[in-house]
């Protein structure tokens, strides 16, 4: 199967699918050790010290949040895509509008 991720894992990737072993019948968390084995740097990104997803990373199994699934545990089923995602914020602050000239 393929696994996508994105943003900043992307960067570090250099790409933005990476095809591992793990299919039908095996778990999310059988994916991503597949990840890791070829990516082993993204360890400290994707998992927390007890094994488990980091909190920052948003991992779906065709388009479902795998925490309101059965987390890591998940089966992937035929067919199934998984997309992984760190937390991303930012963007271009406004501009601050001191005084406003309505009168011209």
């Amino acid at each position: 199967m393929q696994v996508k991720v994105y943003a900043t894992l992307r960067m570090k990737v250099g790409r933005a699918e990476i095809d591992v072993s793990a299919g039908p019948g095996d778990t999310v968390r059988d994916a991503i050790r597949d990840v890791l084995k070829q990516y082993p740097a993204l360890r400290s990104d994707l998992m927390s010290d007890e094994g488990e997803l980091a909190k920052h990373i948003h991992a779906f199994l065709n388009g479902r949040n795998v925490r309101l699934l059965d987390g890591l545990d998940t089966v992937i089923q035929e067919g199934q895509k998984l997309d992984i995602f760190p937390a991303v914020a930012g963007g271009r602050q406004k501009p601050q509008i001191t005084q406003i000239d309505f009168c011209r």
